[in-house]
């Protein structure tokens, strides 16, 4: 069984609808769309759905994630398209409540349990950047990451590769009102006895940390990532409750050089079997972007070709002009 699921974003808004207390699920809250068709694409699902839930005609859209459940009945295949452009005023058609929400409060909403994925990709940006190791002063370090933060990156994860955990708390506390400003996600890379939730909105854990652990490590309201290089690896994450994972490395990199690249093809078949966004990882830079998304990557992170880069703000904008190629008209 498939469906197909449309997010429409207005600004940092996003729109939601209830379905009515005699439907399956009943009193839940849901992203409209419905059931394939025989002979439709994913699109022309889309386009119908959304014209009979909830009265907009799509003029765009673009793939965000592929979320496949388990279910009583079998397996659930759920397409979602991020709605770029649409005509018409979006409002419930068939009876159902609608209404626009922030995403941050998307997790304040009941859900059914196959959604929690796809609310988490709506969340997370396309692009992560990971900081590269403190090698000279944590001025010149916090400034670099703010500076990065400033041109416009919403996802950081904090990997200085020191074990001195204090110095790693100071540079926290003395980037965050800055990050929250911006409206940036702060993880720490590093361990559960490590983590600060009041510091971090998250904490990512290496393989060898994720491995010490047979299910989630903190609350639920704290985001949670992990590096995967296999399926074993991927398998392991999945069954701790990881929200969103890494996949490593893409291509050869200077840092690793002996560590066999995944490659695309290996991504792709990876990307398939998880449940959660994937971020690619490993020798990448923006050019990257369209690749990773094409097969279902939520995008790529990056350290190098970012932390190096002399116009930040154009390594972003090149991101963005290159997304566009993913879209549906």
């Amino acid at each position: 069984m498939s469906a197909v699921l449309g997010v429409l974003v207005k600004e940092d808004m996003v729109l939601i609808s209830r379905r009515k207390r005699r439907d399956g699920l009943g009193g839940e809250w849901e992203l409209p769309g419905g059931k394939n068709e025989p002979g439709e694409t994913n699109f022309d699902t889309l386009r119908r759905e959304l014209k009979e839930e909830i009265g907009i005609s799509v003029i765009s859209a673009r793939p965000l994630i592929n979320v496949t459940k388990k279910l009583e009945e079998g397996l659930l295949s759920l397409d979602v398209f991020e709605v770029l452009n649409w005509s018409g005023f979006p409002e419930g058609k068939e009876g159902q409540e609608t209404k626009w929400i922030s995403k941050d409060a998307i997790f304040g909403y009941s859900f059914p349990l196959y959604n929690t994925s796809i609310n988490i990709a709506i969340t997370l940006p396309t692009l992560a950047f990971v900081t590269p190791p403190l090698l000279n002063g944590v001025d010149e370090y916090i400034e670099g990451i703010l500076r990065i933060a400033r041109s416009g990156v919403k996802l950081i994860q904090l990997r200085p590769h020191i074990a001195d955990y204090n110095k790693i708390e100071q540079i926290a506390v003395r980037m965050d009102a800055q990050l929250r400003a911006l409206g940036v996600i702060l993880m720490l890379n590093g361990k559960v006895s490590y983590f600060n939730s009041s510091l971090f909105q998250g904490l990512h854990l290496s393989q060898s940390e994720a491995a010490k652990y047979t299910d989630r490590p903190i609350s639920k309201s704290d985001l949670l990532s992990t590096s995967c290089h296999d399926v074993a690896e991927l398998e392991h994450a999945l069954r701790i409750g990881v929200d969103f994972v890494y996949l490593s490395p893409i291509k050869r990199t200077r840092t690793h050089p002996d560590r066999a690249p995944l490659g695309w093809s290996r991504l792709h078949e990876m990307v398939e079997r998880s449940s959660v966004p994937v971020f690619a990882l490993g020798g990448l830079s923006c050019l990257d972007v369209v690749s990773a998304r094409q097969i279902g990557c939520q995008g790529i992170a990056v350290q190098s070709s970012l932390w190096h880069c002399e116009d930040r703000a154009d390594y972003l904008r090149e991101v963005d002009r290159s997304l566009p190629y993913l879209d549906y008209i």
